[in-house]
């Protein structure tokens, strides 16, 4: 069982791996490296929560033997946490990284938790620390030459044009990012979160042609690693604005809706507000006000528990 689980994870085969993994499971304790395999292929399947807790067993399995590796995990946590819209715990996550790496040689964890950093800086409007994490990334990728801290760096930075009002420079940062991320599938998660943070960015902001082929990149790379879940839902999202902005309404709602069926594994989110808010739009231009009103009540009601 434990062999075939194993054979399906490095094929790719994410639902064949975290159904033999769970069999597996069931008839005796796995081993860390076979329970870090389930929580990857649970994290690429969709399924956040139970990747989390699959992650917490990795985690204080590690944190007796081996505190680097628990400090990677949790920089994984962390990562899971934050994109699912809870902060305080993605941030706690983020300290114990802090303490378990400080000190070690410098490797591509530190560049993931320097990114972290500088993500919720951004989100905070702290422009200052944000620009001392840029910086900060930029020292570790000449250290590292690893691409995703390439393309995470160029996020960051993107991040940060972003803040100072200059949106086109931004979007060039986030092409360039897509253009070199890597696709290593042991770091799915972290090319996972260039492209997000790269569509989010772009769907509603940029051009409509830039907008567009941001898209395909990261409708490609689903395909290409038969990834689903949330990675879906920020794709169905995007092609959804997209729609809405060349007009085809009735087909936007349709993407909408998927990727409202893919965010349901997020705390309340700004993603799914701007579902709501972009279904009010083709809602309108469907001339269907009673549902764009609802849209526009659900959108609201997000918000004001994000404290927006």
């Amino acid at each position: 069982m434990v062999a075939s689980a194993r054979a399906a994870y490095a094929a790719g085969d994410w639902a064949a791996g975290y159904a033999s993994f769970s069999a597996a499971s069931a008839l005796g304790p796995l081993t860390p490296e076979d329970l870090d395999a389930m929580a990857t292929a649970a994290w690429r399947l969709g399924r956040l929560g139970e990747s989390a807790r699959l992650a917490e067993l990795v985690f204080t399995r590690h944190a007796r033997r081996d505190p680097v590796a628990a400090g990677e995990k949790a920089v994984g946590l962390a990562l899971i946490w934050l994109t699912r819209g809870d902060s305080n715990l993605g941030r706690t996550w983020m300290e114990r990284a802090r303490e378990l790496i400080t000190g070690a040689l410098v490797a591509p964890v530190h560049a993931y938790l320097a990114y972290l950093d500088a993500a919720v800086a951004a989100d905070a409007g702290r422009d200052a620390e944000l620009r001392e994490r840029v910086r900060e990334l930029s020292d570790l990728e000449q250290q590292l030459a690893h691409p995703e801290v390439t393309a995470l760096g160029l996020v960051a930075q993107a991040r940060e044009a972003l803040s100072q009002g200059s949106p086109e420079a931004a979007f060039e940062l986030l092409d360039r990012a897509v253009s070199v991320v890597g696709a290593d599938p042991s770091t799915i998660e972290w090319v996972g979160e260039v492209h997000g943070v790269v569509v989010r960015h772009t769907r509603g902001a940029a051009e409509i042609e830039r907008s567009d082929r941001l898209a395909m990149a990261l409708e490609d790379w689903l395909a290409e690693s038969g990834l689903a879940g949330l990675y879906r839902g920020w794709a169905a999202h995007t092609r959804g604005v997209l729609r809405v902005r060349g007009g085809d309404h009735r087909r936007a709602l349709e993407s909408l809706g998927v990727a409202l069926r893919e965010y349901r594994v997020l705390r309340p989110h700004g993603d799914t507000a701007d579902v709501y808010e972009w279904m009010t739009l083709a809602h309108r231009g469907l001339g269907d006000s009673d549902a764009a009103e609802a849209d526009v009540t659900a959108a609201a009601a997000i918000r004001r528990q994000l404290g927006g």
